[in-house]
């Protein structure tokens, strides 16, 4: 017996124990116990408070004989009908309890903590009282079933362990003591057994709430790991769907909302316009300030966009980032082109304002573009390749300006894409040819050279105009190849014409630029063996005055070589007799556009007269280019110009015919 005692009591010290470590774990300090302790008493607690006043009217009814003192009488009936309230609120609020905040169910654990043990107190107390003032060991009985009752009650609160035990402690303990002290033997050895149950009662009440806890414990683990994954899930669909810089909606994002756009509108909502934005020149800042600098200033941009509902409710709705310095937008209410036009100005006029960089201000232009729903697509990606393919063709044209797409601009760019394809292979298989227009003397009308121009026949596009491709070429890097292309066909030709007969040659405003391009020209001629002295190269006056020191240093190239230089389309520039003066010139070509004018407004004609007599006087050679017409070129002769070139004298013409014409034309 002794060693089953003390084996009991070790046990319940290490439940005890293992109990008094949970209490104090994050996860019962957190309240997370208490929703589940709750739905377990309410459970129980109506049933459990039936059998306290079934028990109280029984030991009322065993009592009956005794005279009991008024106090306890008080007490007694005090406990019944506070137990039958307390059994009613149980069961009335069942149904209820879910929607009970948590401080209200603490409250209620609280007041079952303190009345579990408090009934099991007095009606342990009770039975020994009359235990005790009878003598009787019938009344013993009684005594026990108390116990049994405590100890239903004890396991049924085993999820509130402290309530639990407590409950048995108060139910045991007195009847216990009673029995040692005023039964017989046999009660003795009850009060000890009593004593025995205690312990293991105890014992496996812990053990009860060590299942309930760990059950608890893994439900939270659970959802602990269920709202990790969540938080991962959130932040893979936040890293997915969402600019990590901007915290803006990405591509992907804004194309799911601006198909639910499109749902609206197709379901009786207005029709609406997507928006893209583009920063003109944000490298050049982000090059200058760094990449903090620019990572700042999209931050401010996505800020300002975002905004302009605070002046214009409703105006712009799911601002994203589509990648690098560009931001799309839906623009609901706008469903016409005059409307797209109108906010694409005030948005532009917006974004305008000064932006604020760690060490300065700057102020920045916008292109903006715009594509109707449904008139210009329905389909997410075309809508918004459609309104960036206006905005570039607005970006082509300086300022900050919005355009709208139409099916003009998208054959346009259709167009540009083929040809450009088509450029690629056409310079590659060296289809591209020189054609050549004859500059003219115009005092006899000698052929004294012919200038160079590109002329291309594709088998798809057929002729392509040189303004056309030469632009293109420009734009995509091809321009070098097609430079050195026409170059070596054009010195080929020229090999082949009679002495003194000169080659002009136009360089591109990029060309001029590069360093190795004109090493690479003069390499080329050398290797070609055409004289230097009947090579002319012409630049244009745009290309000379965009740097014009650059300008003249590749210039003086040319002239060291022994190359001249003739100063192509004069007077659509703005270049000034000064900087003429400076510049290591052979020709000047003035612009066809003065020619065109020059029977019929008198302020041209004496513009170029004046030019004429300044080349005279610095004792440079004139070439005046679009000469169409016999009185054109009477004005030009009696102003005394040298050459002249012109579809009055020639169009241009394929490599084969140019030295017959010379002969032709030279001979008469």
């Amino acid at each position: 017996m002794p060693l089953t005692l003390f084996w009991g009591l070790k046990n319940v010290a290490i439940s005890l124990d293992f109990f008094t470590g949970y209490c104090r774990s994050e996860v019962c300090k957190k309240g997370l116990l208490i929703e589940d302790q709750h739905a377990s008493v309410a459970r129980t607690l109506p049933w459990l408070y039936l059998l306290i006043i079934s028990q109280q009217l029984i030991s009322w009814v065993d009592a009956g004989p005794l005279a009991l003192p008024v106090p306890v009488i008080l007490v007694f009936g005090f406990l019944t009908i506070f137990s039958i309230f307390r059994a009613g609120y149980w069961w009335l609020n069942r149904k209820k309890f879910s929607s009970f905040s948590r401080e209200h169910k603490k409250k209620d654990l609280r007041s079952v903590t303190i009345m579990g043990p408090s009934l099991a107190l007095f009606f342990s107390g009770f039975a020994s009282y009359l235990f005790v003032q009878s003598g009787d060991p019938e009344q013993a009985f009684l005594g026990m079933s108390i116990v049994a009752l405590s100890t239903v009650g004890a396991f049924s609160l085993y999820v509130l362990p402290v309530a639990a035990i407590s409950t048995l402690l108060a139910a045991i303990t007195p009847l216990a003591i009673s029995f040692v002290l005023f039964g017989d033997d046999q009660l003795v050895l009850l009060g000890g057994l009593l004593a025995a149950i205690l312990i293991f009662s105890v014992f496996l009440l812990v053990e009860n709430f060590r299942g309930f806890a760990d059950m608890n414990l893994a439900r939270v683990r659970l959802e602990d790991e269920k709202i990790a994954s969540q938080r991962v899930a959130a932040s893979v669909e936040r890293l997915a769907y969402y600019d990590a810089l901007t915290d803006l909606p990405n591509r992907r994002k804004f194309i799911q909302l601006l198909g639910d756009a499109q749902k609206e509108t197709e379901n009786g909502a207005p029709g609406f316009a997507v928006g893209v934005i583009d920063i003109a020149g944000f490298k050049a800042i982000d090059d200058a300030y760094g990449r903090a600098a620019g990572d700042a200033l999209l931050r401010q941009l996505a800020d300002r966009i975002s905004s302009i509902n605070d002046n214009f409710p409703d105006s712009v709705r799911h601002v994203a980032r589509l990648g690098g310095d560009e931001f799309v937008f839906i623009a609901p209410g706008i469903e016409n082109v005059c409307l797209a036009h109108d906010f694409g100005k005030v948005l532009c006029k917006i974004l305008h304002n000064d932006f604020e960089l760690t060490e300065t201000k700057v102020s920045l232009s916008f292109s903006c573009g715009f594509a109707l729903f449904p008139y210009s697509d329905s389909n997410p990606d075309k809508l918004i390749a459609r309104a960036d393919l206006a905005r570039k063709v607005m970006a082509e044209q300086g300022g900050d300006v919005a355009g709208v797409f139409s099916l003009e601009l998208e054959s346009a760019s259709v167009r540009e894409a083929n040809v450009k394809q088509a450029l690629g292979e056409a310079i590659s298989k060296g289809t591209i040819e020189p054609w050549f227009q004859p500059i003219v003397r115009i005092e006899n009308g000698e052929i004294c050279g012919f200038e160079a121009l590109a002329r291309w026949n594709d088998p798809e596009l057929g002729d392509v105009s040189p303004t056309e491709f030469i632009e293109i070429a420009e734009q995509s890097q091809l321009i070098e190849e097609l430079t050195m292309l026409l170059f070596r066909k054009s010195l080929l030709v020229a090999k082949g014409w009679s002495q003194g007969t000169k080659l002009f040659y136009n360089l591109s405003a990029k060309s001029l630029g590069r360093q190795k391009s004109i090493e690479k020209m003069l390499a080329i001629l050398k290797e070609s063996g055409f004289p230097p002295s009947q090579l002319e190269i012409e630049l244009t006056e745009t290309a000379v005055m965009d740097d014009i020191e650059l300008a003249k240093k590749q210039m003086q190239k040319f002239r060291d070589a022994g190359v001249g230089i003739a100063l192509d389309d004069f007077g659509s520039g703005y270049s000034s007799l000064a900087q003429i003066r400076d510049l290591p010139l052979d020709k000047i070509k003035i612009d066809k556009s003065f020619t065109d004018q020059i029977c019929t407004d008198a302020k041209i004609r004496n513009i170029v007269e004046a030019i004429i007599l300044l080349c005279q006087k610095i004792e440079i050679s004139c070439v005046v280019e679009g000469i169409e017409d016999l009185e054109q070129l009477g004005l030009l002769s009696d102003m005394g110009c040298e050459f002249g070139q012109g579809y009055l004298f020639s169009r241009p013409i394929p490599a084969y015919k140019t030295s017959r014409r010379v002969l032709l034309v030279n001979a008469a």
